[in-house]
């Protein structure tokens, strides 16, 4: 049965790992990739659609039809600028109008990309709205749902992060010595990890751990 699925942020490491390895799946007959603005992509099962995601009702139809949700939008203090609202707005209010959109249309599975540490009631600024989202998108109640939360993400990104360079260079001389929990991780074994789950998915709402990425 052929299957049409969807990508919010596939311009990212995990979400570009999640397209190429999409597209050798005899099963997927379309992947609608959710832009904000267009990246000239062209692609015999790739449909770049335009979103809007302060509307909601241009979310929920750039998803009907869909089986299969990839959440892998997100962005970084540099891209904001430091402006605490612009970078709620990317990792909060998106992410949820996704998942409600996904809860309209009856979606079968979302993923949904967070990170190692993630907690609602935590001091630190960054686990703590990772934490958030996880909550509100269980909150809706959506037939499954995956949470996946690697540590550092290793990959050929588009942009240079010197602090991430280095730490992913600092994690891997450490490798063995550092908890599974935290090691970092292949950004193409999170794509396989999320796919795998969403060949079949379970009812109800589902957590990837770090560790659980690792046996992919």
């Amino acid at each position: 049965m052929s299957r049409i699925v969807a990508i919010a942020g596939s311009t990212g490491l995990v979400g570009s790992m999640l397209r190429h390895q999409l597209q050798l799946r005899e099963e997927v007959s379309e992947i609608r990739l959710l832009q904000r603005s267009p990246q000239g992509i062209q692609s015999s099962k790739e449909n770049e659609i335009i979103v809007n995601y302060e509307l909601f009702d241009q979310v929920a139809a750039a998803l009907e039809g869909v089986d299969e949700l990839y959440c892998c939008i997100g962005t970084t203090n540099k891209k904001v600028q430091g402006n605490k609202s612009a970078y709620r707005k990317v990792d909060f209010d998106i992410p949820l109008a996704l998942g409600k959109a996904a809860k309209k249309n009856g979606i079968k599975v979302m993923l949904k990309i967070s990170a190692a540490g993630a907690d609602a009631q935590s001091v630190n600024s960054y686990a703590r709205l990772k934490g958030e989202i996880e909550e509100a998108l269980k909150n809706l109640d959506l037939e499954s749902l995956y949470i996946v939360r690697p540590s550092m993400l290793l990959g050929p990104r588009k942009e240079f992060r010197f602090g991430e360079k280095m730490g992913q260079i600092i994690m891997q001389i450490f490798h063995w010595i550092i908890p599974k929990k935290w090691r970092a991780v292949q950004a193409s074994d999170v794509a396989k990890a999320m796919i795998l789950k969403a060949k079949k998915p379970q009812k109800g709402n589902h957590v990837i751990s770090n560790e659980e990425i690792q046996l992919f």
